[in-house]
C-alpha cells in the first residue's frame, strides 16, 4: 500500500519489501520549500524505489521539477529545471553515516519514519543554487563585483572645502 504523500512510514521496511513510488505532487504541498522560492505554482515528478543492495537499505530514483526562483540581479523569476538522479542510503544514527561507502549520499532516520514529502523536499532544497540568476543578467559593470567600475565618491567635494593646513 502507497503511504500518503505526507504520512510517515518506515522506510526501512518499505526497503525490504522492495516498493517503488512514482507520483505527480503540487510544489504548494512542501512547506519547507516554500520560503526558497519566488513561486510555489508547478509540480514535482517523482520515481523513487526502495530497495536493499546488500546490507543497505537504499532509495534511488529521479525527482524532477521547475523551481521558479528570484534572479538577484533583477528581481524578476527564473525557471530552474531540476532532475536529480537521487542514490540515498537509509541510515538510523550518525555511527552508520561513517560506514557508507561514497556510493550513497545518507538519509538520516532517527525515529524509523519518514514521509515521502520530506524526501522529495529535501532533493529539491540540495538544487537550489546560492544566488539565482538569469544566463544574461550581469552584477553592474560584469559579471563579477570585482569588475563593477569606480563610481565618484561623492563626498569628495568635501575635501575642497578643508582649510588647506588640516589634510
Amino acid at each position: 500500500m502507497l503511504p500518503g504523500f505526507s504520512e510517515c512510514f518506515d522506510p526501512f521496511v518499505i526497503a525490504e519489501r522492495g516498493r517503488t513510488y512514482r507520483g505527480v505532487i503540487a510544489l504548494g504541498e512542501l512547506d519547507r520549500l516554500a520560503g526558497c522560492v519566488f513561486s510555489d505554482h508547478g509540480e514535482v515528478g517523482y520515481e523513487l524505489t526502495f530497495s536493499k543492495e546488500g546490507s543497505v537499505f537504499v532509495v534511488s530514483g529521479q525527482v524532477k521539477a521547475d523551481l521558479i526562483l528570484e534572479c538577484q540581479v533583477c528581481l524578476e523569476a527564473v525557471v530552474l529545471p531540476v532532475s536529480t538522479d537521487t542514490r540515498l542510503g537509509i541510515v538510523g544514527s550518525l555511527d552508520e553515516v561513517g560506514e557508507l561507502s561514497d556510493a550513497y549520499e545518507p538519509l538520516l532516520v532517527t525515529d524509523k519514519k519518514i514521509a515521502l514529502k520530506d524526501i522529495l523536499e529535501e532533493e529539491l532544497l540540495l538544487e537550489i543554487p546560492l544566488i539565482a540568476r538569469h544566463d544574461g543578467c550581469k552584477i553592474a559593470g560584469g559579471s563579477r563585483p570585482e569588475q563593477a567600475q569606480e563610481k565618484d565618491n561623492p563626498f569628495s567635494i568635501l575635501a575642497e572645502l578643508k582649510p588647506e593646513g588640516d589634510q
